[in-house]
């Protein structure tokens, strides 16, 4: 989920529908440690304006979950009369169109966002269990130079353009039987169940940068001299479910992201030697000997840049 557009949308919505005394009891139903004049630095005497409520409010929350749970405080007290007056959320609709891309429903009875009954079901395969530690297969994807492309382009482009990037990183995705759990606009992370997942995050990256070009001609609305380049890597390690998918984290998922970070390169895949074992021996003859990172040895598949 792209927290920095999130964050824009809201802010908008808060300083067009709500007071400052509005923004700061929302806050506070959604953390009753919230105190809108310390955390802002202005003290009790002071008017602090709207804007710049909205601000500190976001700057609180700052984890996925904390942001959604505030909106859903938010949308519970939204026609619902607090703090001097009625609350009607403006532009409301804008937060809607981004939660659903995001495949998350504002759920009334439980006023949270819970993922729509497909992706619950695409998330844990319908098998995985709450708490339980599992063996898995991850793959980390990101585009290369993000910054730089959000620098050079109009919004708009960018935005079609990443949203048309993720629906193609999840075509893929699905047809080797693997999950999106965390997704950050330019890019995420991908599971696999076991060992034998190994190769089909082998297969799922081998076809996205086969099938890159594609995308640039066909789905690709940056400027002309943009195409869209990606580094992965992948691993085999545990982590722990859990339902909130965005949430799961282990040490092994660490390794995965810093194998891409320290060691990736534009349209290549690198693979822990963890991996490199697991994976089919067809496979292997894609991938040559790169380098060590603490005493393990990496693998490389760059043969398409």
């Amino acid at each position: 989920m792209d927290l920095r557009r999130l964050n824009r949308i809201l802010k908008d919505v808060l300083v067009r529908s709500c007071n400052t005394e509005q923004i700061a009891y929302i806050a506070r139903e959604a953390d009753p440690n919230f105190n809108l004049q310390k955390v802002s630095g202005f003290g009790n005497h002071v008017v602090i304006p709207r804007q710049t409520a909205a601000e500190v409010v976001l700057d609180y929350f700052q984890s996925e979950y904390q942001i959604l749970n505030f909106i859903s405080m938010l949308y519970y007290y939204d026609g619902k009369g607090i703090s001097g007056g009625i609350l009607h959320l403006k532009e409301k609709f804008k937060l809607d169109k981004f939660l659903m891309e995001n495949d998350l429903i504002y759920n009334p009875q439980l006023n949270k966002f819970v993922l729509s009954q497909k992706e619950i079901k695409q998330k844990d395969w319908g098998i995985l269990e709450e708490g339980k530690e599992y063996k898995l297969s991850f793959l980390d994807i990101d585009i290369v130079g993000s910054s730089e492309l959000i620098k050079t382009n109009v919004k708009i482009d960018i935005e079609n353009t990443l949203k048309n990037f993720r629906f193609f990183i999840n075509n893929i995705t699905d047809e080797f039987d693997g999950r999106i759990w965390q997704w950050y606009g330019d890019g995420g992370l991908i599971a696999f169940l076991n060992e034998f997942g190994v190769s089909n995050a082998i297969r799922v990256g081998l076809k996205i940068l086969y099938l890159l070009p594609v995308f640039n001609f066909t789905s690709n609305q940056l400027r002309w001299e943009n195409n869209i380049s990606v580094r992965m890597s992948i691993h085999f390690g545990y982590a722990e479910y859990k339902s909130e998918v965005n949430l799961i984290d282990s040490e092994d998922i660490h390794l995965t992201r810093t194998l891409e970070h320290q060691f990736g390169l534009p349209n290549a895949i690198i693979l822990s030697e963890t991996a490199y074992n697991l994976c089919d021996n067809e496979l292997k003859k894609f991938f040559d000997y790169y380098n060590i990172y603490k005493n393990m040895k990496i693998f490389i598949f760059n043969k398409l840049s």
